[in-house]
């Protein structure tokens, strides 16, 4: 749907750069005629000519960087999507999960289960997502290029990148040191690319990182992840691999975690009403409807009202 509205308003803006430079040609030839002049030979037309040209080469130079830019863009998005065509070890979140579970438990010779995130934000915090189309596509790119450099040929390491543009790992590993060591070297090799591309913006990489314990889901074990991936992110520095520990779970920062899927939930209409009829037995009759709301949450599925709604009432946001 974005690629849509993203679509429809560049040619929107194109259509609207042709019409203007029609009608300030039929203006132009229009007083002309009424005036009963020649056009060339009168100063002020002349100026206004000049200066009716001059914005129309600069709206025809934006036209031209606007379909430029598409191209980059077109050509970054058939890259990225060559990448997950042909490396059968890159997925989405849900396939990401589905191969995570079949793996889940069943470490051989004593080796530990770790999963970790990549969380990218800019200053501030700005989360990858509120960049420009154009630069999410190249830093997707340079990460997973990294991530294939570093892990290419690796036993038992997955990874995939989720609908918020968060890198998610999942390794069998002899120590927690290889697992911090591999995931240290990809930020080094993602460092070392967009330094050599000045034009992208500057960014920040978090990590989180969770060891797998025999009672924990796969959707504990992601969300553990993220959140120590997010966890005071603006106050630590690019690269910084911070551990899951419970107490993250009673900390404002899991707050403004909930907060934010909240807020993406109602932008994206993840929440869904059912109307339950209500009948009365001493009336034997309808009287009214009870709303009941369900959250299609992208990794834990169907969520009950129990699950949201007391913290959604509580931070006031209903």
């Amino acid at each position: 749907m974005n690629k849509r509205i993203s679509l429809l308003r560049n040619w929107i803006f194109v259509c609207f750069v042709l019409l203007a430079f029609f009608a300030s040609g039929i203006i132009l030839c229009s007083a002309g005629i009424i005036s009963n002049r020649d056009v060339l030979t009168d100063t002020g037309y002349i100026v206004i000519i000049l200066i009716c040209y001059f914005f129309t080469i600069a709206d025809l130079i934006a036209v031209f960087r606007l379909f430029a830019e598409r191209e980059s863009l077109f050509r970054r998005q058939i890259w990225i999507k060559s990448i997950f065509d042909d490396d059968v070890r890159i997925w989405d979140n849900e396939t990401f999960e589905r191969k995570m579970s079949a793996l889940m438990n069943k470490a051989d010779d004593g080796r530990l289960e770790m999963n970790a995130t990549i969380y990218i934000h800019g200053f501030n915090n700005q989360p990858i997502t509120a960049f420009r189309q154009t630069d999410i596509y190249a830093l997707n790119a340079i990460v997973l290029s990294s991530i294939e450099k570093v892990i290419k040929g690796k036993e038992n390491w997955r990874y995939g990148i989720n609908r918020e543009n968060r890198f998610l790992f999942y390794a069998q590993v002899e120590s927690e040191e290889v697992f911090y060591e591999t995931l240290q070297s990809v930020i080094e090799n993602v460092n070392a690319e967009i330094a050599r591309r000045p034009s992208l913006p500057m960014i920040f990489a978090m990590i989180g990182v969770n060891i797998i314990k025999n009672d924990q889901s796969v959707y504990q074990a992601i969300d553990f992840a993220n959140l120590a991936a997010s966890f005071d992110a603006g106050m630590r520095l690019s690269g910084d691999i911070k551990l899951f520990n419970p107490h993250m779970l009673d900390t404002k920062d899991f707050e403004k975690e909930k907060s934010l899927e909240i807020d993406q939930a109602l932008e994206k209409k993840q929440f869904l009403v059912y109307y339950q009829a209500k009948w009365s037995l001493h009336e034997n009759r309808f009287y009214g409807a009870e709303a009941l709301i369900r959250w299609r949450h992208p990794r834990r599925g169907y969520l009950p009202p129990s699950s949201f709604i007391p913290y959604a009432e509580a931070s006031g946001k209903i």
